[in-house]
């Protein structure tokens, strides 16, 4: 069982943006306890720093989905045609 004060320690870790490997070393847990530990803190931190920015919103991915699914637009093109001439997004 980790003590509240590693549980502690972890979350300012998880905050400060520090990396699973540095956390890991720091504070002795395995990679599965980093991540219950942040599961159950309820701690939302941003994306990963190395990943390419979305250039599509949740909401624009399901827009194009909705597209596609429903026959009317067959080819990415076209939905990006469409898309930009609604404003939605610009691709």
């Amino acid at each position: 069982m980790i003590s509240e004060q590693r549980k502690l320690d972890i979350k300012n870790a998880l905050l400060e943006g520090r990396s699973i490997d540095q956390i890991i070393i720091e504070n002795g847990v395995s990679k599965a306890t980093k991540y219950r530990i942040k599961a159950a803190m309820n701690i939302n931190l941003p994306a990963n720093k190395r990943d390419r920015p979305a250039k599509l919103s949740p909401q624009s991915k399901r827009i194009c989905t909705r597209m596609i699914l429903s026959g009317e637009y067959r080819s990415a093109t076209s939905i990006q045609k469409k898309l930009e001439m609604d404003n939605i997004v610009n691709a």
